[in-house]
This record gives C-alpha cells, sequence and structure tokens, in this order.
C-alpha cells in the first residue's frame, strides 16, 4: 500500500470540514432501518454528493464532536505538516497522508468509494460495532482500502453513525504532544522506515476501548 490514511489526525480533517455544512442543513433526511443500511445510505450519500443526506447519518452528539473539531482545525493540520516535515528529513519525500479541502465538503466525502460491512457486534449499550472495510480515492486514480472499528446506535428511530470521539472531547494539545514526540523519535531514527512510523503513530492515537 502506498499511502495510508493516518486515521486519527484524517478524520479531524474531515470532521472539521463537516462542520462548516453543518450550520446550513436539516439533519433529517436519513432514515436507515439497520446498521448495514446505514453505511450503504451513507455511501450512496457520499456517492451523490449529497451533504444534507451524509450529515443526517451522524448522531446529534457526534455532530457536537464536528463542531468541537472545527475549533482544533488549525492546530491538527499544523501537527499533520510537521510530522510529514519529520519523514520527509528522515526517508526523502512521500505521501503520508489524505488531505481533505479547506472547505468543500462534497468533493471530500466524494472521495469514499464502495464500503462494505465485514462483521457486526452487538453492544451491551444497544449500540452495533461494525467492522468496515473502505476504500478511498486518493490522488489520481489511485485508491486505498483499510479497515475500521465503526459503532452505530438507535436515535429517534433510525440507526446513526458514532463518531470515534464525544463531544466534549478536548484532547488537541495532547494530539500535537503525542505526534511531536514521534516526529522526534523519527528523526532520532527509531524508525526503520516511513510507513513503521507512521502505522506506529496512527496506533498511538487509536481510541482506547470504551471511547469509540
Amino acid at each position: 500500500m502506498q499511502n495510508i490514511t493516518i486515521s486519527r489526525i484524517a478524520f479531524a480533517s474531515l470532521a472539521a470540514i463537516l462542520f462548516i455544512a453543518a450550520a446550513s442543513y436539516n439533519f433529517a433526511k436519513l432514515q436507515s432501518t439497520t446498521p448495514e443500511e446505514l453505511i450503504t445510505n451513507l455511501q450512496d450519500a457520499a456517492h451523490k454528493g449529497d451533504v444534507d443526506a451524509f450529515l443526517s447519518g451522524l448522531t446529534a452528539e457526534s455532530r457536537k464532536a464536528v463542531e468541537k473539531s472545527y475549533a482544533d482545525r488549525p492546530l491538527l493540520r499544523q501537527t499533520q505538516d510537521e510530522f510529514r516535515k519529520a519523514l520527509d528529513e528522515r526517508f526523502g519525500q512521500g505521501t503520508a497522508f489524505v488531505r481533505s479541502g479547506d472547505g468543500d465538503l462534497r468533493a471530500a466525502i466524494g472521495r469514499l468509494a464502495p464500503a462494505e460491512v465485514v462483521s457486526k457486534k452487538d453492544r451491551t449499550d444497544g449500540s452495533v460495532e461494525l467492522q468496515v472495510k473502505t476504500t478511498i480515492k486518493t490522488d489520481g486514480d489511485k485508491t486505498t482500502s483499510r479497515e475500521d472499528t465503526l459503532v452505530a446506535l438507535k436515535e429517534d428511530g433510525a440507526w446513526k453513525l458514532v463518531l470515534g470521539f464525544p463531544a466534549d472531547r478536548s484532547d488537541a494539545g495532547q494530539i500535537r504532544a503525542t505526534v511531536e514526540r514521534f516526529a522526534a523519535d523519527v528523526r532520532s531514527g527509531k524508525y526503520q522506515d516511513r510507513m513503521a512510523a507512521m502505522l506506529a503513530l496512527d496506533k498511538a492515537l487509536a481510541p482506547k476501548e470504551g471511547n469509540k
């Protein structure tokens, strides 16, 4: 795989873009009756460039998290760039991240190609944990595939997607400190190659069990 999304940072960038459109949309379109249908509906909305429908597939708390992430966007973007610079200094130039545009949500969600629910597991709180294989369009005709664990729950009678962090989380500073530590490790030669460093950072930034 030539490209990899550093999921926690890249997600924050996408979530920030979601907020730009959030204030002007009506969240009442997607009425998914199953978690699988939710993923299908989100994919279909993304393919059509239907921002309103896509945002309607998020829980209310997740939309609050989107708003919080917007305030953190400049710091997270700077942090992402600093880590990329450390990688380039150590291993030569390369594509480290899949970056979202600054304000075009339609283009951002348009990068989402086919998504497939690989497995699901009921949780004790009534939500459902989904293992989803997603293909993301990168530069030109290139794509990269990954599997992620997503959580869906019923809200107002329909299944909605829960984002990877709660709305009141305020950890942009913590993320920055973690990424700066990894950038220093890259420069000191701790990692043998670019991919090893990126995967290690991705693991360090992954939500801990119980915070999904």
